[in-house]
């Protein structure tokens, strides 16, 4: 389940220092420094995007863990393999879109649950597609 949609006000622009190669480091590669709008970026200043913060752990194996905070744009077309916000059973929950074998469904990424999928009928609203993700690691 997720917590209410909480409303983006503002984010100021960060420092942008570039890539960092998860590699082997590039001795030749440009210190180059620049700003990013993530209101550009990631466009939550649109009425159709939301911010929800992640309560459990039914998506854990895809990299989504609880207490992250998803951005969610309600506007987008879901497609097969996208990451969706769904009305069930009266609340909100966070699952995979699959629209192969049979019929569509939305599907945990936790090895450690057991229960089906949750299959797409007219008790289940998809209410919005997952953009990104935003995390503190410490």
């Amino acid at each position: 389940m997720l917590a209410p949609a909480l409303r983006i006000v503002d984010v100021a622009g960060l420092p942008f220092l570039g890539a960092a190669g998860a590699g082997f480091p590039s001795p030749s590669q440009d210190y180059e420094e620049a700003r990013i709008d993530l209101v550009k970026l990631l466009s939550p200043d649109r009425p159709s995007v939301y911010v929800m913060r992640v309560s459990g752990s039914s998506v854990r194996d895809a990299g989504i863990y609880d207490g992250d905070l998803v951005i969610v744009d309600r506007a987008l077309r879901p497609r097969n393999g996208a990451f969706v916000i769904a009305m069930h059973d009266g609340g909100f929950i966070i699952r995979q879109l699959c629209l192969s074998g049979g019929s569509p469904r939305l599907e945990h990424r936790n090895t450690a649950i057991t229960s089906p999928p949750v299959e797409l009928d007219e008790t289940v609203e998809i209410w919005g597609v997952v953009e990104a993700i935003a995390r503190k690691l410490s």
